[in-house]
C-alpha cells in the first residue's frame, strides 16, 4: 500500500519469485519451511530446521570432539576446531602466536546465534557462530589490540586465524591469484597451505568456505563492512589423511586502523574478564543457556563463511526476482534480457566455484537489471517507497574457473555494482549501465575492462581493494539527465561510396557516437548475416555485389539508418543473359530479360521493337501485359554505362493471330512497303486499321512559322527537343534558316525526315528544296539508327544531318530548346 501526493493510498500488486539458499529441506519426505533458530540441545545447542544442521558443544574448547559438528545438505559431515590467532610473515616466514582457544561456555543469543566470550587465552576475544537457512557463519571478534612483534614487516604481515576441519567428504580445493602471485608461489603446496598470496574456494560439494571480510563492529553495530575500508579475508588450506587447516588472513595493513581504535592488550592477563557472558547454570544434560547480556558491542570482526549453493539458475525475460538474504550459485547462471533482480539491504548474489559460470544473452532493447526492492522503475511492487539507503553489494563474481565477460547489465542503488575476485583471471563488462551507485565496480587484484558503458549518479567508477589491478575504461558516457530515457545514437561520418575491381575487396566504414551501439549492414533493403561491426568487408567482388549498401546504428533509446553508398564492380561490360524468343496467346504476359555485368554497375537499359524505342521502359526486365497481335516483331536491349552494349534479338509471335506488319505488294497500288497499325484485307486495294494500335513513342511536328521541328512525347505531349531543320542562309544570317519545314515522315527505324519547301537553295544552277534527317535518340544522344535489323548500328549524330539535294552534308548545330 502507497499514499501519492493527494493522500490517497493504493495497494499495489506484485508477482515475484524470492531467492534464499536453503529456504525449504526435506522433512519425513515432505518439504518444509526452515527456521533461522538455534535452540537448546543435550550438551549445548543445536540448529535443526533447516538442510543443514548443526550441533554447537557448550564448551569451545572440549577435548573430546570438536565443538562445531555439521551435517551439510548432502548428508556430508564436517567438524570445526577453532585453533588460535597469530602474525605471520610472508617475507620472512617468522611466524608470533597471539593466543590459543581456551575453555569458553557457550551462551545462546536468539534467535540464531551462539556466543563464546573469552574464547582465547591471553586476549579479549569473542567467536560468534550464526546460523542461517543458507549458511554458517564463523566469526572471531577482537576487542583488544594485539601489537605486531618487533622485526615484522607491516607490509607483508597478516593477522591469521586457525581453524581445523575434519570432513567426510575430502574438499575441492581451487586457488586464484594475480599472476604475480603465481609467479612468486613456488609450489602448489605453498600455495595451498596459504602462503598469504592470493585465496583458496574450498568446496565440500553441497556447501563452500567462500569470501570472508574483515570490518569494524561499533556498538553491536557492522560498521563499513561494504565500505572501501573493509578488507578481504584471504584463505590457505592444506589437507591430510582427510583433516585440512584453514587459515583466515587479514592483512595488517588492511585492518590497521581498525586496531587501533581497540584499547590495548592487557600484558601478562592470562585469563579475559568475564564481561562479555553470563555464567548461568546449566541443565542437567548440559544443555546451553540463553545469554544473559546482548551481543559483543565493539571489536575488530574476522569472519568466515560456509555457504549452501545452487547449482545453477536462470533469470528469466520479464520476471522479477528478490533477493532477501545472501544467495550463493555454483553452477551456470544466465541473466536473460528483461529480468528484474531486487535485493533487500540484508541481501547479496555471489557466483562462485569451480563450476560456476555466468551468461549474459542480451538484446537491443532490452537488459538485465539488478536493483533495490523499494525501485519501481523496473520489474513488478515489492515494497514501494523512498529510497533511503543502498543495499551493499549487486552481484560478486568469486573464484570462477575462468574469466568472466557480462554484457547488457545494469545496476541500480547499490553501495558496490559489482565485486570481483577472479585472479588470475580477468572481468569485462560491455555495454553495461551503473546508476545511483556509490561504486561501480570494486576489484580484488583482478584486472577489469570496461567497453561501451553508461554511468550516472555514480561516485566512485572503480576501486581496487586489493593488490594493484589494471583497469581500462572506453566509451564510458556521464549521462547528465540520468538513462530514463537516454541519447539515441548519432552518426557523424556516413559510410561514402566505393569502387572496386571484379575479385577485389572493399570496406564501408560509419562512425557514430552513443551509449550501447549496435551495428547492422544492409544490401538492397535486406540484412547481412554477421556484419554487425561498425565497418564492414565485401570480399572477392562479382558483378552482382554492385548495389547500395547502408548501416543502422541502435541502442536502447534508438536507432538511425544511415545514407546509401553505392558500390560500382569495374569490368568489361558484358551481356551474360540475352533476351530469348517466345511464342505466347494473345492476353497473356510475357517478359523480356537481359543481365549485363562490368563497368560498375548499375546499368541503364534501353528496350526497343522493330527499330523504334520504348518510351519509359529503362529496367533490365520488359514485361508486356495482355499480349495482342500488334505486339508481335523484335525486341531487343542497348545496356549502357561508360560504353553501350546491344542484346541479341528475340522475336515474339502471338499465336493464332495474323502477323500486324508485313511487307505487301498492294492491288490497288500501294507499292511496296511496311505496315504499321494497319492489316491487308481480302478486298483489293483496301487496309483496316488495327483494333488496338501501338502508338508511336513521339510526335515530330514542323513549325514552319519558325523553321524548326518539335519532337514531344506521343503519351504526355511534354517537349523533349526542338531542332533547325537547315543550316543559317550564307547570304543574310539574319534571316535565319528560312526553310518552312513540312511534310515529315519517321522510317522503321525512328528516324525523322522533314522536308523544307522553301529551302530555295541554288545547287548546280537550280534554286531547290532540302531534306533533313534528325534521328532517334538513345541513353540521352541523338544519332541515327543504319543498317538493317539485326546488323543494324546507331550512329551517334548530336547535331542531326542536313541533306542537300546533292546529298552534301552540312552541320544544322545545336538544339534550340530542350525540356
Amino acid at each position: 500500500m502507497i499514499t501519492d501526493t493527494s493522500g490517497k493510498t493504493r495497494v499495489l500488486k506484485g508477482r515475484y519469485t524470492e531467492l534464499r539458499n536453503g529456504m525449504h529441506f526435506l522433512e519425513a519426505g515432505q518439504w518444509v519451511e526452515s527456521a533461522e533458530t538455534i535452540e537448546a540441545y543435550p550438551g549445548g545447542a543445536a540448529a535443526l530446521r533447516g538442510p543443514h544442521k548443526v550441533i554447537f558443544a557448550a564448551n569451545l574448547n572440549q577435548a573430546d570432539s570438536a565443538p562445531v559438528d555439521a551435517l551439510m545438505p548432502d548428508q556430508g559431515r564436517l567438524s570445526i576446531r577453532p585453533i588460535g590467532l597469530r602474525w605471520r610473515d610472508t617475507r620472512s616466514g617468522r611466524e608470533s602466536w597471539i593466543a590459543s582457544v581456551r575453555d569458553c561456555e557457550g551462551f545462546i543469543l536468539p534467535p540464531n546465534q551462539v556466543l563464546y566470550p573469552n574464547a582465547f587465552d591471553g586476549l579479549d576475544a569473542t567467536v560468534r557462530m550464526t546460523y542461517t537457512s543458507g549458511a554458517l557463519e564463523s566469526d572471531v571478534i577482537l576487542h583488544e589490540r594485539p601489537e605486531l612483534p618487533p622485526g615484522f614487516d607491516v607490509a607483508t604481515t597478516g593477522l591469521e586465524v586457525v581453524t581445523v576441519f575434519t570432513s567426510s567428504v575430502a574438499p575441492k580445493v581451487t586457488w586464484h591469484g594475480s599472476s604475480k602471485q603465481i609467479e612468486r608461489a613456488e609450489v602448489v603446496g605453498a600455495r595451498a597451505a596459504g602462503s598469504g598470496d592470493g585465496d583458496s574456494l574450498v568446496d565440500f560439494g553441497a556447501m563452500q568456505l567462500t569470501l570472508g571480510k574483515a570490518f569494524a563492529l561499533h556498538e553491536g553495530r557492522v560498521a563499513d563492512a561494504s565500505s572501501a575500508s573493509s578488507a578481504l579475508v584471504m584463505k590457505g588450506w592444506q589437507q591430510q589423511d582427510g583433516v585440512g587447516l584453514l587459515t583466515e588472513r587479514v592483512p595488517y595493513e588492511t585492518v590497521r586502523k581498525i586496531l587501533a581504535r581497540l584499547p590495548a592488550r592487557q600484558a601478562g592477563r592470562t585469563s579475559p574478564e568475564a564481561s562479555r557472558g553470563a555464567r548461568a547454570a546449566r541443565a542437567p544434560n548440559g544443555a546451553m543457556s540463553v545469554a544473559a547480556v546482548r551481543g559483543p558491542a565493539d571489536g575488530l570482526v574476522i569472519d568466515a563463511l560456509l555457504v549452501y549453493s545452487a547449482p545453477g539458475w536462470i533469470f528469466r525475460t520479464s520476471q522479477t526476482y528478490l533477493v532477501s538474504a545472501p544467495v550463493t550459485i555454483s553452477g551456470p547462471t544466465v541473466f536473460q534480457a528483461g529480468a528484474v533482480v531486487k535485493v533487500t539491504l540484508n541481501g547479496s548474489l555471489m557466483i562462485s566455484g569451480p563450476s560456476a559460470s555466468v551468461t549474459c544473452p542480451g538484446s537491443t532493447v532490452r537488459r538485465a537489471i539488478i536493483t533495490h526492492v523499494q525501485d519501481t522503475g523496473y520489474g513488478e511492487y515489492i515494497e514501494p517507497g523512498p529510497i533511503a539507503q543502498r543495499y551493499p553489494v549487486g552481484l560478486t563474481l568469486y573464484a570462477l574457473p575462468s574469466a568472466a565477460s557480462l554484457s547488457r547489465l545494469q545496476f541500480c542503488h547499490a553501495q558496490k555494482g559489482v565485486q570481483v575476485y577472479l585472479a588470475p583471471y580477468a572481468a569485462s563488462f560491455q555495454k553495461c549501465i551503473w546508476e545511483a551507485c556509490d561504486m561501480a565496480i570494486n576489484s580484488w587484484w583482478t584486472d577489469v575492462s570496461v567497453n561501451d558503458a553508461l554511468k550516472h549518479a555514480v561516485t566512485t567508477m572503480f576501486m581496487a581493494s586489493g593488490g594493484q589491478p589494471a583497469f581500462y575504461q572506453q566509451g564510458v558516457i556521464e549521462a547528465a539527465d540520468g538513462v530514463r530515457p537516454g541519447p539515441p545514437p548519432e552518426i557523424s561520418v556516413q559510410p561514402t561510396d566505393r569502387a572496386a575491381q571484379l575479385g577485389g575487396n572493399t570496406t564501408f566504414l560509419v562512425q557514430a557516437s552513443g551509449f550501447g551501439l549496435t551495428y547492422q549492414w544492409y544490401f538492397g533493403h535486406a540484412s547481412i548475416p554477421n556484419a554487425t561491426a561498425r565497418w564492414y568487408t565485401r570480399r572477392n567482388l562479382k558483378h552482382s555485389d554492385a548495389g547500395q549498401y547502408y548501416v543502422v546504428v541502435a541502442n536502447d533509446f534508438g536507432s538511425v539508418k544511415s545514407a546509401p553508398a553505392v558500390l560500382w564492380v569495374d569490368g568489361p561490360l558484358t551481356i551474360v543473359q540475352q533476351p530469348q524468343s517466345q511464342t505466347v496467346p494473345a492476353g497473356a504476359s510475357v517478359s523480356f530479360f537481359v543481365e549485363a555485368i562490368g563497368n560498375y554497375a548499375p546499368f541503364e537499359y534501353y528496350w526497343f521493337k522493330d527499330g523504334v524505342q520504348i518510351p519509359g521502359e529503362h529496367r533490365h526486365r520488359y514485361t508486356i501485359h495482355n499480349v495482342q497481335p500488334y505486339h508481335q516483331g523484335t525486341y531487343w536491349a542497348v545496356v549502357q554505362r561508360d560504353g553501350s552494349v546491344s542484346s541479341a534479338t528475340a522475336t515474339l509471335t502471338v499465336s493464332g493471330s495474323p502477323p500486324n506488319n508485313f511487307v505487301y505488294d498492294s492491288d490497288a497500288g500501294f507499292g511496296k512497303g511496311f505496315l504499321i497499325n494497319l492489316n491487308y484485307t481480302d478486298a483489293a486495294g483496301q487496309l483496316r486499321i488495327n483494333a488496338n494500335p501501338a502508338p508511336f513513342p513521339y510526335l515530330n511536328v514542323p513549325c514552319s512559322g519558325r523553321d524548326t521541328l518539335v519532337r514531344l512525347i506521343s503519351g504526355s505531349g511534354e517537349i523533349v527537343g526542338e531542332y533547325p531543320t537547315a543550316p543559317l542562309r550564307a547570304d543574310n544570317p539574319d534571316l535565319g534558316p528560312y526553310s518552312s519545314p513540312s511534310r515529315t515522315a519517321v522510317d522503321r527505324f525512328g528516324n525523322v525526315w522533314v522536308a523544307n519547301r522553301e529551302d530555295n537553295r541554288t545547287c548546280d544552277g537550280v534554286e531547290r528544296g532540302s531534306l533533313v534527317r534528325i534521328g532517334v535518340v538513345v541513353g540521352g544522344v541523338r544519332g541515327d539508327r543504319v543498317g538493317t535489323p539485326p546488323n543494324h548500328y546507331f550512329d551517334p549524330n548530336p547535331e542531326g544531318q542536313y541533306l542537300a539535294p546533292l546529298s552534301s552534308i552540312i552541320p544544322v548545330g545545336t538544339e534550340t530548346r530542350t525540356a
